[in-house]
């Protein structure tokens, strides 16, 4: 019998997400604050979800998970000690309604002093990154990576971040064809908040996050659902539409009582964009 090596990897590379923990204080995630109040509700009641084979977020994983130990050497041996702040590096704040924001940038530079990176990983299609430079200002990830200087700025564990910060989504391409033209890494900068590195600009951020977090609880505590999420991204599969946003990027969306079974099929074929 062959060891079974596809368990040890999905254990190790299990997704976490919004959860109530053993004190009854709801969290969430700066990579949860972008997305529908759909999702996030069925997030925080379902707890995490555990893949059962492979698919494009375990392979993202496993991706982070060597670029920790390629900076940790980095770390290690650079001749320019003090350029790399923070590997994996985490905080959080509590919000003024008794949520807890969290989240967890891949990388934090510090090239000079005073002057801060904040990076995150992405391991996407061509096509995803084509979606985003033509929204860059209302993308998901910029607002993630907002969230993340927010949180930084305003944590109640230290060290925080004082000075100024460039926000850089790091997107490495995997399409084999789109490689024999453009470079696999595509770090793209995307916009501080309201345009300006002013650290009010965190606290109106953080303000903004306890209304989202209202609205949830109100469901929660009504079991009451959200609205359907918006579809994005609508893409015609083998005579069936697949909804981007609720189809394949819902981890839960098994549970979801909007969740038409019926594209399924189509949807498992076609993997990330």
């Amino acid at each position: 019998m062959i060891y079974d090596l596809e368990k040890d990897i999905l254990k190790a590379t299990a997704y976490k997400s919004g959860y109530v923990n053993e004190e009854d204080k709801y969290v969430i995630s700066a990579s949860m604050v972008a997305k529908e109040p759909l999702q996030n509700y069925l997030s925080i009641v379902y707890g995490k979800v555990e893949a059962d084979s492979f698919n494009d977020a375990t392979l993202g994983s496993v991706f982070h998970r060597g670029m920790e130990i390629i900076m940790h050497e980095k770390r290690r041996t650079d001749d320019e000690p003090g350029i790399v702040w923070g590997i994996e590096h985490s905080m959080d704040v509590e919000l003024s309604n008794g949520w807890v924001l969290s989240g967890t940038a891949d990388l934090i530079l510090q090239p000079i002093p005073g002057h801060f990176e904040i990076r995150d990983y992405k391991t996407t299609k061509a096509y995803a990154h084509t979606m985003f430079k033509k929204d860059v200002h209302n993308h998901d990830y910029t607002k993630q990576l907002q969230v993340l200087e927010a949180l930084f700025r305003e944590g109640n564990s230290r060290p925080a971040i004082i000075g100024s910060v460039t926000l850089v989504c790091d997107y490495f391409i995997k399409d084999a064809k789109a490689l024999e033209f453009e470079k696999s890494h595509r770090p793209e900068v995307v916009p501080n908040r309201m345009g300006t590195e002013d650290v009010n600009a965190s606290n109106v951020l953080l303000g903004e996050i306890v209304e989202i977090t209202n609205k949830l609880q109100e469901h929660i505590e009504g079991a009451t659902l959200p609205l359907k999420c918006k579809d994005t991204w609508p893409r015609k599969v083998k005579g069936h539409t697949i909804h981007i946003r609720c189809q394949l990027y819902c981890s839960h969306n098994k549970v979801c009582p909007y969740y038409d079974a019926t594209t399924r099929t189509s949807v498992d074929r076609i993997s990330a964009w």
